[in-house]
């Protein structure tokens, strides 16, 4: 009986110096929120149900309303307003209507490739016409 009481007065001073471990916080996930949010003037929202095959994962673009810390008000095309969180939204960069014609596209020019080339061993390659730049 002397070894059941002293397993007792063991398990009963370890149970009492056990101390608490901080638990982990495995089910929160960090979500990246685009900096330029707050500025931007259209937002794609992100489509969150199952998409038929080549829907693209994001609608829009919608004009922002109205902007707070966590929520944006989001003027859809059928001039209905949504409150969304901006964890489902990105900011659409859009195209000014204005484009200066006095700017000129700028096409760089491809070098000229040789009909024949040689490779590292030393042999010629030599390509035909029709797949030579000119």
């Amino acid at each position: 009986m002397n070894n059941v009481s002293e397993f007792a007065q063991q398990l009963k001073q370890t149970m009492h110096n056990l101390k608490p471990v901080p638990t982990s916080s495995h089910g929160r996930k960090t979500v990246f929120v685009h900096p330029e949010l707050s500025q931007c003037t259209h937002v794609f929202l992100l489509h969150d149900a199952i998409r038929k095959p080549l829907q693209p994962p994001y609608d829009g673009p919608f004009a922002v309303v109205k902007r707070s810390l966590k929520n944006s008000s989001l003027c859809s095309d059928k001039a209905k307003k949504i409150c969304v969180s901006i964890d489902r939204v990105k900011p659409a960069f859009m195209l000014s209507d204005t484009i200066e014609s006095n700017q000129s596209s700028f096409i760089p020019k491809s070098k000229e490739v040789p009909a024949t080339q040689t490779i590292r061993s030393g042999h010629r390659v030599h390509f035909p016409q029709r797949y030579v730049l000119n």
